[in-house]
């Protein structure tokens, strides 16, 4: 389909954004939310670990069934592909580590 076919979606993005509370702990970021649209975690460049993210079950910071994101990584979902409606969760191994969450 080309991209003329796609009418531009506009809103207004809700921040996620935080730090991990408990080292090698999974936490729910976002709940489950039928009508998301966009969706983007990141783990920031100035990380220096991996941080997992998972959909519906928690993350676990073995990488089992986990999206890893290194160091300056990011997952992103849009409308126009697939967004995920289930719940996100993410852990990584040191408390205090920052992400980057958005989704609208």
């Amino acid at each position: 389909m080309p991209v003329s076919d796609f009418i531009a979606s506009r809103g207004v993005l809700t921040d996620f954004s935080g730090t991990i509370t408990a080292g090698n702990v999974s936490q729910q970021v976002l709940p489950p939310f039928a009508f998301r649209s966009f969706f983007f975690v990141q783990n920031p460049s100035s990380a220096s670990e991996s941080l997992f993210v998972n959909f519906s079950l928690p993350a676990s910071t073995n990488g089992n069934n986990c999206f890893e994101l290194l160091p300056g990584s990011s997952l992103q979902m849009v409308v126009t592909g697939f967004v995920s409606v289930e719940a996100v969760f993410v852990a990584a191994a040191t408390p205090g580590h920052p992400f980057v969450c958005k989704a609208a």
